[in-house]
């Protein structure tokens, strides 16, 4: 927070585990901000209203934008909540990176955004993300074997599940290998599992 305030940073680029610990730091200062707002706000009044928060990272600070893993809604509306911008993204190492991102002043809460330019995304029948486009890589050095199962009839499988809104903004929920389908055919992440045990009076953490 310092080195954001000494240095007059605007924009913060990180990954979710950043925003959580920020929050946690900014909620032991100051305990106050967690109170819900009696209704909604503009996020000009919301500025002046947290305004110890901003001093605490410079005025110039405004953004944070952030990817490499789902964030999590709650840690979202918190920074929206105190009048910063929260701009979210998905891409792979093997998209060279970005696949989509949020437009900074029409985001979408729990949504990554649209396909970036020359980048198409669909569904796939299971949920997996598939991906097409001139930024995605041909393959794998010396491993054929892993290239035939991630690139496939012109997209690459990228082991995520997610889902398309009407608008084509793209909504990430979790890793396909590690989801877990119930006897009902529920399909359950483990994400949303620790985001509810940590809702949990006397946890502090799950992983």
């Amino acid at each position: 927070v310092r080195q954001i305030r000494s240095r007059r940073v605007s924009v913060l680029v990180c990954v979710p585990k950043i925003l959580e610990v920020l929050r946690d730091y900014v909620v032991r200062l100051a305990p106050e901000v967690t109170a819900p707002l009696e209704r909604p706000e503009h996020v000009a009044r919301r500025w002046w209203r947290y305004r110890r928060v901003h001093r605490l990272f410079g005025y110039k600070f405004w953004s944070f934008v952030v990817g490499a893993a789902p964030l999590d809604p709650e840690v979202e509306a918190f920074w929206s909540r105190l009048g910063f911008l929260v701009i979210q993204g998905y891409g792979l190492t093997e998209t060279a990176p970005i696949v989509t991102l949020n437009h900074p002043f029409r985001t979408r809460r729990g949504s990554v955004g649209r396909p970036i330019a020359g980048i198409e995304v669909r569904i796939a029948d299971d949920g997996e993300i598939l991906v097409r486009g001139d930024n995605v890589t041909g393959g794998y050095y010396n491993a054929p074997e892993a290239t035939a199962a991630a690139f496939r009839d012109g997209w690459f499988h990228t082991g995520d599940v997610g889902a398309l809104d009407a608008d084509g903004r793209l909504t990430v929920q979790g890793r396909k290998k590690e989801m877990i389908v119930t006897p009902d055919g529920l399909n359950v992440f483990p994400d949303d599992v620790e985001r509810a045990v940590r809702e949990s009076v006397g946890v502090q953490d799950a992983a």
